[in-house]
Parts: structure tokens; sequence; C-alpha cells
């Protein structure tokens, strides 16, 4: 029963994960190394993020109130570029990141991948617009120009795997607009 468990884990997960739970994998001196491993793929990207979030909201009050309180200056770094309804950006621009780098490797590489992409990236511009959420406008040109920045890779990179051999761009010519 329990090897015909394990088949039917190898079916679902593919053969590496389910050759986690395999009797061999628990006995393997590495075996601590890649749950800590596989624990900490998913704790620092999301777990980061998440505990500044929530440690800003927790400060919402004191943020908006007095920025300056001692209590918060070791988050003030966060915080202090955006007006006081926006202290909650910084996480968002990590979140941003977090799906760009780490969500978006769930998807196999291609045009799903790149759409995503630039789907989340037209959403950030969009509502960078809409917020303004730095207190000078030279941060928020900044923001935006690199929103942008991003935007346009992203959709070079959806164009460069949709064109065809013939009329790709060479690698050089890659490498110059670089």
């Amino acid at each position: 029963s329990s090897d015909s468990q394990l088949q039917l884990l190898e079916v679902a997960m593919g053969n590496e994960c389910a050759g986690l739970l395999s009797d061999e994998a628990w006995a393997s001196p590495y075996f601590k190394y890649r749950v800590s491993a596989w624990v900490l793929v998913f704790v620092y990207p999301l777990g980061i993020p998440a505990y500044l979030g929530w440690t800003l909201y927790k400060n919402r009050e004191t943020i908006k109130k007095n920025p300056d309180y001692i209590t918060i200056g070791g988050i003030k770094p966060l915080f202090i570029f955006y007006k006081p309804d926006c202290y909650y950006w910084e996480v968002c621009f990590m979140v941003q990141k977090v799906i760009f780098v780490g969500f978006m490797g769930l998807f196999p590489p291609g045009m799903i991948q790149s759409v995503c992409n630039v789907l989340l990236s037209v959403f950030m511009l969009v509502v960078l617009f809409k917020v303004m959420p730095s207190k000078t406008e030279e941060y928020n040109k900044a923001n935006v120009m690199s929103q942008v920045v991003v935007l346009l890779m992203y959709m070079a990179a959806q164009y460069l795997q949709s064109a065809d051999s013939e009329s790709a761009l060479s690698e050089q010519t890659i490498m110059a607009i670089i």
C-alpha cells in the first residue's frame, strides 16, 4: 500500500518531489539540508515582505502622525520617501519582484510567462500613475521610469520569444541594444 501511494505521488508530483518522501531520501545525510533549502525558498521571498508589511501596517498610525518617532527608526528607510498614506509602497515593490522572479519561475518559460510579466508591469505602471506615492515629483518620475524600463524589458523578451529564427535579432544586436 505504501509503495502504491508512492507511485501515485510520483505520477502526480514528478519523480524528484516524490523521491523526497522515499525511505532512501530520509536516510540521506543531505536530507536535512534539502528540506531546509526548500523551506527557505518559500520563507525568505515571501516571509520578508510579509513581515515588513505587517510591521508597517502595525505602525501605520505612528508613521502617519510622527514618522520621526524613535521606535520606528529601524523601518524608516521603507517609508521615508513616500507620502504618509502610501507607507506600504516599498513592500508593494518587493512583492512585484517576488512575482517576477519567484512566482513566474513556476510557469514554463515562454509566452505565458512573458505575457504575465507584461500585464503585471502595466498594472504597476497604471497604479503608479494614479497614486504617485512618493513625496517628491523626482522620486515619482524615477519610479515611473523604472517601471517603464521593466515593462520594455519584458515586452522585448516577449518579442524575442515570439520571433521566428529568420526575423529574430542576433545575439550581437541584442547586446548592442543593452
